[in-house]
C-alpha cells in the first residue's frame, strides 16, 4: 500500500509540473550604418544581446572602410603589397569573387574610387557631385577586382591605388553571422533583419512561418511605408537593392543613385529598368550580392544569370517598355 501511494505521488508530481514553453525574444540595435533586429524563441531567459553585439563589433573591424583600421582600410591603404586578412574578409572576398564571374563583372568591389567619386562612400573626391567623363574614365581603369587575389590567407594587390568595397554584401554576411551564432546555441526560430536584409529558421510558435515584405519603391517617406509583396520565409534568407532610399542630387537637379555600373563609371539613375531587386537564397550574404548585380545588369541579363542559378529566387520591380511600374518573378508567391 505504501508503494502504491509512492507511485501515485510520483506520477501527480509529474504530470502536473509546468512544461517550459518557448518565449519570443526580441534583440535590437544599430550595427554598419542602420539598425538591426534579431527575434528568437527559447525556453531560457538569457538574453544574447551582448554576444551578438561583439560578433558584429568584429565583422565591422573587418569589412567597414568608414574605421581606418579594418581590414578592408588596410587593404585598400597598401600599395603593391601584401596583407595577412582575417577569416570575415576572405569569406566576402571568395563570395564576391564568385558572383563576379557569374554576372560577368556586373557585380564588382573594386568600385570603391568610384563610389567615393559619387559621394557614397567613406570620402567625398567629387565634393560638387558633377560629372567629369575624363576623371570618371581615369578611376575605371582602378576598377579591376582581378587586381586582388588571395593566396592562403595573405592578399595581393597589383594595381596601387585599387581599393574594394564590401559594403553590397557585409550586411547580409552580417545576418549570416548572427544566424551562426543562433545556430550554435540551438536555437531552431529566428528571423534576423540588418537593415532590411534578412535571414529566417524554422517557424513561428503558432506555427506560421516568418513573414516578411517588400516595401513600394519611392522617394516619398510615406509611400516607402507601404508593402507591396509579402513573403514566407523557410529556413531562407532574403535581400532587396533599390536606389529609392540612398540618392544624391547632382549640380543642383539631376538626381543620381547610389548604384554604380561598373562598366560606365556612372550612378543609376532612380528610373532604371529595375527598380527594386529582392533575392532569396540560402544565405543572406549571397543573396545581398546578387541583389545588387541584377539591380545593375537589367532583366534580360539577369534573367540569364538566373538560368544557370536555379536555386535562387527574385523579385523585380520594374518599368516595362511603356513606362509603366511591372512586376516579375521565378517564385511561387
Amino acid at each position: 500500500m505504501k508503494y502504491s501511494y509512492l507511485l501515485l505521488f510520483v506520477f501527480f508530481f509529474c504530470c502536473s509540473a509546468p512544461e517550459k514553453t518557448n518565449e519570443l525574444m526580441i534583440i535590437q540595435g544599430q550595427t554598419m550604418g542602420t539598425y538591426y533586429s534579431v527575434q528568437y524563441y527559447t525556453n531560457s531567459a538569457e538574453s544574447f544581446q551582448e554576444k551578438i553585439d561583439s560578433v558584429l563589433v568584429a565583422v565591422n573591424q573587418s569589412l567597414s572602410t568608414y574605421i581606418p583600421s579594418s581590414t578592408i582600410s588596410q587593404v585598400n591603404q597598401m600599395q603593391d603589397d601584401s596583407l595577412r586578412i582575417d577569416k570575415h574578409f576572405k569569406t566576402n572576398f571568395s563570395l564576391a569573387k564568385e558572383v563576379y564571374n557569374k554576372t560577368n563583372g556586373a557585380f564588382n568591389p573594386a568600385i570603391m574610387p568610384l563610389v567615393n567619386y559619387w559621394g557614397f562612400g567613406y570620402e567625398r573626391l567629387n565634393s560638387e557631385i558633377k560629372t567629369d567623363s575624363a576623371k570618371v574614365g581615369e578611376l575605371l581603369q582602378l576598377v579591376n577586382f582581378d587586381s586582388f587575389t588571395i593566396v592562403n590567407n595573405t592578399l595581393v594587390k597589383t594595381i596601387p591605388d585599387a581599393e574594394l568595397d564590401f559594403s553590397s554584401l557585409a550586411k547580409g554576411y552580417g545576418v549570416d553571422v548572427i544566424a551562426e551564432f543562433l545556430d550554435a546555441q540551438n536555437i531552431d526560430s529566428y528571423l534576423i533583419d540588418i537593415g532590411g536584409e534578412v535571414r529566417a529558421k524554422g517557424k513561428k510558435q503558432d506555427g506560421v512561418s516568418w513573414k516578411v515584405g517588400i516595401r513600394k519603391p519611392s522617394t516619398d517617406k510615406n509611400e516607402r511605408k507601404k508593402v507591396v509583396q509579402k513573403f514566407s520565409l523557410n529556413d531562407e534568407a532574403m535581400a532587396t537593392s533599390g536606389n529609392y532610399e540612398n540618392y544624391q542630387i547632382m549640380e543642383g537637379e539631376t538626381v543620381i543613385a547610389h548604384t554604380i555600373n561598373p562598366e560606365t563609371g556612372f550612378p543609376q539613375s532612380l528610373e532604371e529598368e529595375i527598380i527594386s531587386s529582392t533575392v532569396v537564397a540560402n544565405t543572406c550574404m549571397r543573396a545581398d550580392a546578387y541583389a545588387t548585380a541584377f539591380k545593375v545588369m537589367g532583366l534580360r541579363k539577369s534573367k540569364e544569370v538566373l538560368a544557370g542559378e536555379k536555386d535562387l529566387g527574385v523579385f523585380f520591380i520594374f518599368l516595362n517598355e511603356e513606362n509603366e511600374v511591372d512586376t516579375w518573378t521565378n517564385l511561387n508567391l
